[in-house]
Parts: structure tokens; C-alpha cells; sequence
């Protein structure tokens, strides 16, 4: 009885804390259970990931993508739990226009494992991606250096 409850409280905690692997999964979790919605289908989804490492200039490895459309404008902004442990956060921006942009950062095996929430009026999305750091750090640097910002 007592290794049963040990195990049951060790799944519990365990279920708590997002880790890597479950960062994209609690946030999208969050989106879903505050406004009752599911994400959209996209088509091909599954072939970006293997797409993503020939067209990014990152060296992308993996993408995850939910798209979340046609909320109510006039809906209370979700304020997001952390993804997870180990997981920082990068960058938060507010526009004038309402649209919120958080960026969560994880170095993960020599890679860079990025979360990317942007929450516009009527719409959510939750990228998660893994890149090179050195690709990373030269595309910012080519940008940086030709001054496009785009």
C-alpha cells in the first residue's frame, strides 16, 4: 500500500512540472481549458519539422505549431503559466495594437529549444522550435549588420 501511494504521489508531481518535452503541450493546455477551444488544423503540419531544417536559415530541427483562431475580442488576456523548468524567458512585448509576443528559451544538447506565444485580439499561437545556436547567432548578426528588421 505504501509503494502504491509513494508511486501514485511520484506521478502526481511529476505530472506537475513540465519539462522539456511538455512545455509546448502546457501552454497549449492553458490556451485550451481558459477559452474552451481547441487548435485549428494545419494541413502538412507534420511535414514542417523535416521541411524546416532545408528552408530556415537556423537549422531548425523540429516545429510544433497550434493555432488558436476566432476568440472573442473582447476576452480577458490569459496571463500564462511558465512553460517549465529551466525554460527562461527571452523577450515579452506589448504592442499599441494589443498584440503580446512572449519568447521562453531552453539550451537543450548543444541546441537552443525556443517557445514563441504570440496573442493578437482574436487569435493565439504556440511555435515551438529547435535551432542551431551558432546558425541562430549568425542570422541575427547578418540581420543586425544589413539593418533589415523585417
Amino acid at each position: 500500500m505504501r509503494a502504491t501511494l509513494f508511486l501514485l504521489s511520484a506521478l502526481v508531481a511529476a505530472s506537475l512540472r513540465a519539462g522539456p518535452n511538455e512545455a509546448f503541450a502546457s501552454l497549449v493546455h492553458q490556451v485550451e481549458s481558459a477559452y474552451h477551444v481547441k487548435p485549428v488544423h494545419v494541413p502538412f503540419q507534420g511535414l514542417t519539422g523535416m521541411a524546416g531544417s532545408v528552408v530556415t536559415p537556423f537549422a531548425m530541427r523540429s516545429l510544433k505549431l497550434a493555432v488558436f483562431e476566432d476568440l472573442p475580442q473582447d476576452r480577458k488576456r490569459l496571463r500564462l503559466a511558465p512553460p517549465g523548468d529551466g525554460w527562461q524567458q527571452a523577450i515579452r512585448t506589448w504592442s499599441s495594437d494589443g498584440e503580446r509576443v512572449a519568447i521562453y528559451a531552453l539550451p537543450d544538447r548543444g541546441r537552443i529549444r525556443l517557445l514563441v506565444v504570440t496573442d493578437e485580439e482574436d487569435e493565439i499561437v504556440v511555435i515551438e522550435s529547435e535551432v542551431s545556436p551558432a546558425e541562430f547567432a549568425r542570422q541575427i548578426r547578418k540581420e543586425t549588420d544589413s539593418g533589415d528588421s523585417n
